[in-house]
């Protein structure tokens, strides 16, 4: 049915329980088999048996098509390795929705590695899980790094990531949704040239980071 409706775009699947790996084996190929489906939301599904979810999410990420979004809210994914590697291969979707599983901050910090490598995902939904502020430290790293501009040249401009400010409350790095991805680089140059200016070290940090010697305020 799924496999051979061209005309279905949206795949709604809720509170409808997969009750083995097998079962979700034929769902997910149905699904990539079915290339007229951009949009898949397979929600508390997985979280009622010992199906892994987490592999499901990872082989449509690795399919090769593109998505426009995948929601896996609610499944208890834990574990999360292999959807980061997926996500670092930056495959072809544009929104990733894993709110209110179990991730922790091990989860985190893969996924900050990932969106390092990442120039496609424009909105990663992280809300409901195990992740702490140290956790969501790691993932505000890979899209604000203030260290140094070759640091904020390498974070990820294209995606926006829910939950950093409020784990942050003086995170200022340019994470509003709706941006475009160089909108958001300036944002975050404006503010790490903004701090420095108030703490009178852009001179010391840019003749550092350009080479030069001749830079001084006047």
């Amino acid at each position: 049915m799924i496999r051979h409706n061209h005309a279905l775009k949206k795949l709604t699947w809720i509170d409808n329980r997969i009750p083995s790996d097998e079962q979700a084996d034929l769902l997910i190929k149905s699904i990539i088999d079915n290339r007229a489906i951009k949009d898949i939301r397979l929600q508390n599904s997985f979280n009622q048996s010992d199906v892994n979810g987490c592999r499901a999410l990872a082989a449509l990420m690795t399919c090769g098509r593109p998505f426009d979004v995948l929601n896996f809210g609610g499944n208890g994914l834990s574990g999360i390795g292999e959807v980061a590697a997926a996500l670092a291969t930056n495959t072809q979707l544009e929104e990733l929705w894993i709110h209110d599983n179990k991730l922790n901050d091990r989860d985190a910090e893969l996924i900050a590695q990932a969106l390092k490598q990442n120039t496609n995902l424009q909105r990663l939904d992280l809300d409901g899980n195990n992740i702490t502020s140290a956790g969501f430290e790691n993932i505000r790293t890979a899209i604000y790094d203030p260290s140094s501009l070759n640091a904020m040249e390498s974070c990820n401009h294209t995606c926006w990531v829910d939950c950093v400010e409020e784990n942050d409350p003086n995170y200022v790095g340019g994470n509003e949704d709706g941006m475009t991805p160089e909108q958001r680089r300036r944002r975050k140059l404006y503010e790490l040239l903004s701090a420095r200016h108030e703490e009178g070290s852009n001179a010391r940090h840019l003749n550092t980071e350009l080479g030069g010697g001749g830079i001084h305020y006047q």
